[in-house]
């Protein structure tokens, strides 16, 4: 919760409080839903997915992970063992996850976002920023036009409302019973 409110907020999300505390991060990221909670904050923090074979070791960014609706990068066998995630810079940060769903509990994401936020130590400008989105493409995907608009600039209302477009226009949703394509992406 100190270093990654971002998480801790996407996992209190997650089912219910028997789901939490049976389950486990590595079995909800194995499940590679593109409306993973867990999964889209773990994106916009860069976590690495460390996992065990029979033959040693491996570790996976998302991208390698994440191939598509219930399609990950595991080979027969493997097991996820652990995740690490960069310890964030000294400069003022937020981040914030934020979940549509059709009820407040239990419900699966129509669409979900994780954002992370880091300014320069003088607070003047944006230097470095993340935004990962869920459920609306085939996996959870960091919206990187939307990233580098916010990037080197200084925060202002003007420049969080053109991320915010950018971010909608890399977004790819399906319709499904939750939700229309273009409701996502709004």
């Amino acid at each position: 919760r100190r270093h990654f409110p971002l998480l801790s907020q996407a996992a209190a999300t997650v089912g219910s409080p028997a789901i939490r505390t049976m389950g486990t991060i590595g079995g909800n990221i194995a499940r590679s839903s593109p409306a993973g909670d867990v999964a889209t904050a773990l994106l916009a923090l860069e976590a690495e997915i460390h996992t065990l074979l029979p033959e040693g070791r491996r570790q996976l960014c998302h991208q390698e992970f994440h191939l598509g609706p219930r399609r990950t990068g595991l080979l027969p066998g493997e097991l996820i063992t652990h995740f690490t995630l960069p310890l964030p810079g000294t400069g003022p940060r937020g981040s914030s996850y934020e979940k549509l769903g059709q009820r407040k509990a239990l419900t699966i994401a129509i669409v979900n976002c994780g954002v992370f936020l880091e300014l320069e130590p003088d607070g003047e400008k944006i230097r470095k920023a993340a935004i990962a989105l869920g459920s609306v493409g085939p996996t959870p995907f960091r919206a990187a036009r939307a990233e580098s608009l916010l990037t080197g600039r200084p925060p202002s209302d003007e420049v969080f409302w053109a991320a915010a477009e950018a971010a909608r226009e890399s977004c790819r949703p399906i319709a499904d019973i939750r939700a229309g394509a273009e409701y996502r992406k709004d």
